[in-house]
């Protein structure tokens, strides 16, 4: 695969051209690092930390200060910044984290100024697939102290948050985002599959379609059928066992409950997720719409049984199928990642090939030329 652009006005030796951001790391589509490209897939934590290295003002104590720092396991990207004095470094959170950076840059000579500060982590988030999802994270996140930016990605279920560490730590945000109701997979401690959220199968437990949320849905929408047999078939069996509020329950109001309790408890706990967070959304609408019927039918005598359990039965297969389509779209996402070689030809002015370059991507603001 070669690829054209042309030569940039700093000539053949410019690091830009040469794909590259001048400390010999390659550079992706709009300045992305691979590392960026990988979180996007869910395959890792990606994380950024600066630090204050006042003492770091040549190129000599940058060159120190790097290969120190890169003896680390799950180092990606240093960037030592020798003219105002700061370390940009950009990891894998899973692998090592920003104290043990620190260290690093102490053991090469330097002190470490203030080295809890500005964080750019990346948290796999599968439960969020939709907009409503993203909205109820960013308001939880929005909420916390010390948060300044985050990002949802519901194609790829990942929120990457901007924090001051001097200000809250990682464990709060991700208690934040658990408290909006989904849970954190790269967290140190993890929810059950059917704990919080939408409460969707990981796409590593396997198909959707044999999930926690799955099973209860079927088994709830197997209750409501045996309900209806009831209600329209067996008439002479729909006889009244027990009477709440002065309000007769017959058999089958009994089978269209237990469809509710089964099929409807994890709508239910979505609401309860969006009321605390503020957030009108489709869970809120759909759980109020559940708890009214409940509450006409005991209250008032209205007998909506039947119409609070189709609710939940069908509004949780409407959700089943929204989060097989989400698997799909990340699934090929992941496979179009793969595709990408990790080498191109680049070719400026159409003089032939000016050697390999990592990434396969045109750098960024290159143009092609004309024919």
């Amino acid at each position: 695969m070669s690829e054209q652009c042309d030569e940039s006005a700093g000539g053949r030796n410019d690091p830009a051209a040469a794909g590259s951001d001048g400390g010999g790391r390659p550079v992706t589509d709009g300045g992305r690092s691979e590392t960026d490209r990988a979180s996007e897939t869910g395959s890792r934590t990606s994380a950024t930390v600066e630090l204050d290295v006042p003492e770091m003002d040549c190129a000599s104590c940058a060159s120190k200060v790097e290969s120190s720092v890169r003896r680390l396991e799950g180092i990606d990207r240093v960037d030592p910044r020798v003219t105002s004095g700061r370390l940009r470094v950009a990891y894998d959170a899973r692998r090592t984290d920003a104290a043990a950076i620190g260290e690093r840059v102490e053991r090469a000579g330097y002190r470490v100024e203030g080295s809890n500060g500005p964080c750019e982590v990346t948290f796999d988030v599968p439960d969020m697939d939709c907009a409503s999802c993203a909205g109820k994270v960013e308001n939880a996140l929005g909420s916390v102290a010390g948060v300044d930016d985050c990002e949802t990605r519901p194609t790829s279920g990942t929120v990457r948050v901007t924090f001051d560490e001097r200000r809250v730590s990682r464990r709060q945000v991700v208690d934040a985002i658990e408290g909006a109701g989904y849970e954190v997979k790269n967290a140190t401690a993890n929810a059950d599959e059917d704990g919080r959220g939408h409460a969707h199968a990981s796409p590593d437990a396997g198909s959707v379609w044999r999930s926690t949320r799955a099973v209860k849905t079927w088994v709830s929408g197997v209750v409501v059928v045996v309900g209806l047999l009831f209600e329209f078939v067996l008439r002479g069996s729909n006889v009244e066992v027990a009477s709440v509020l002065g309000s007769e329950l017959l058999a089958a109001d009994v089978l269209f409950l237990v469809g509710v309790a089964v099929g409807g408890q994890t709508i239910l706990r979505n609401g309860y997720y969006s009321a605390r967070n503020l957030n009108l959304d489709i869970d809120l609408l759909m759980s109020g719409a559940i708890v009214g019927a409940l509450v006409a039918s005991v209250g008032f005598g209205a007998a909506l049984y039947f119409e609070a359990a189709t609710l939940a039965v069908l509004f949780s297969v409407a959700e089943l199928l929204e989060r097989h389509s989400m698997d799909r779209t990340r699934d090929s996402l992941r496979e179009l990642m793969d595709l990408s070689p990790d080498e191109a030809t680049v070719r400026r002015g159409g003089d032939g090939d000016d050697g390999p370059r990592r990434g396969g991507r045109r750098r960024r603001g290159g143009r092609r030329p004309s024919r």
